[in-house]
């Protein structure tokens, strides 16, 4: 059984009042799920894989196939990522080959069969995603985990999240102070994004001394172009395009007209954080399909 993660006391004593810190995982965790989703996926799976029957197939061998590649999925659970990918690639293979015959006659049972692969990996996927769920609850110092996942759109009130080389940090209902603060950590290289949700919305700055970007959306199930960023007055003619410069992550190139002084990138930040727009005394431009998007793949996947 695999020991779960305990949290560092020396770490929680050093943490600004009201934030929590996290492990970084060591791999990519699952996207959580909801429980409408899941139910969705079962029911699905099981009317599909059911469904030869009604064009001759046994109703026995349906079920034996819809249930033996469900369990499958659903015994690897315990196991490694590789071991488990192995066993399922070869489960699969198997009952094709069974199924299949020489002749090809079992199209009805092939059907229940990858229904079921359907049914086990909604399953097992909900399984992972709660297990990660608490291995990264374990890892929590400071301020209680409000354990709120902001992806999907989903409404987390207002809630700022950032990190470093080695950990995960967020704040509900933050101190704007607190935010600031990590602001100005930012670098580039360990310290490369802060983010605050606020209801649909979200405002993202990347950057480090040299300049920032601040970027914002008011709904984030909007196309992935449909953002709003500040940029130097007198780029605002032109649609903020031009030169590329590298900022935030590496390799991740914006025009310079979007890099901003700490300043703006604070101001913006403040007004979001209490008030839940954009600050007027700051020149935004709304990006569309024509303009290249700012947000880089590691942000997009946060939400």
């Amino acid at each position: 059984m695999t020991q779960e993660p305990v949290p560092d006391p020396a770490r929680a004593a050093v943490l600004p009042p009201g934030v929590t810190s996290f492990d970084i995982a060591r791999v990519s965790t699952w996207n959580r799920y909801s429980e409408r989703g899941i139910f969705l996926g079962l029911g699905v799976g099981v009317v599909l894989g059911l469904a030869p029957v009604a064009f001759g197939t046994s109703l026995v061998l349906a079920v034996g196939c819809l249930a033996l590649a469900t369990a499958l999925c659903v015994v690897s659970y315990p196991v490694p990522g590789l071991v488990r990918l192995t066993v399922l690639i070869v489960g699969a293979v198997t009952g094709v080959a069974v199924l299949g015959g020489p002749d090809g006659g079992a199209g009805g049972e092939l059907v229940s069969w990858f229904m079921g692969f359907w049914v086990g990996l909604t399953i097992l996927v909900s399984l992972l995603s709660r297990r990660d769920r608490r291995r990264r609850l374990a890892t929590a110092a400071g301020a209680p985990p409000v354990d709120h996942d902001p992806r999907k759109g989903t409404d987390v009130g207002t809630l700022a999240t950032w990190r470093d080389a080695r950990h995960e940090y967020e704040a509900a209902e933050p101190d704007p102070e607190v935010v600031l603060d990590a602001v100005r950590r930012l670098d580039s290289v360990h310290h490369v994004y802060v983010s605050v949700y606020r209801g649909a919305g979200r405002l993202d700055v990347l950057g480090d001394q040299e300049g920032y970007v601040v970027q914002q959306t008011d709904s984030r199930l909007s196309p992935a172009w449909d953002f709003h960023v500040v940029v130097d007055p007198a780029s605002l003619p032109r649609g903020a395009s031009g030169e590329q410069v590298e900022l935030g992550y590496p390799g991740h190139r914006v025009d310079r007209a979007r890099v901003v002084g700490l300043a703006a990138a604070e101001t913006a930040v403040r007004t979001w954080i209490t008030h839940g727009i954009r600050d007027r005394g700051l020149s935004w431009y709304r990006l569309t399909m024509r303009d290249a998007h700012p947000q880089p793949a590691q942000l997009r996947r946060t939400d």
